[in-house]
């Protein structure tokens, strides 16, 4: 499966492409970014 992770880098204000993707987020404890990338990792690839 593949996934195009510059959507996900366009949410957060980033960009970039198919490949190579990035973004930035201030104000945000790692912890509670990576619990919200995995919600949203699971439900857009559970669609």
């Amino acid at each position: 499966m593949n996934y195009n992770l510059n959507e996900i880098a366009e949410f957060y204000g980033g960009g970039g492409h198919f490949e190579a993707s990035a973004f930035i987020v201030k104000n945000k404890s790692i912890r509670d970014l990576k619990t919200e990338l995995i919600k949203d990792l699971e439900s857009r690839l559970l669609r």
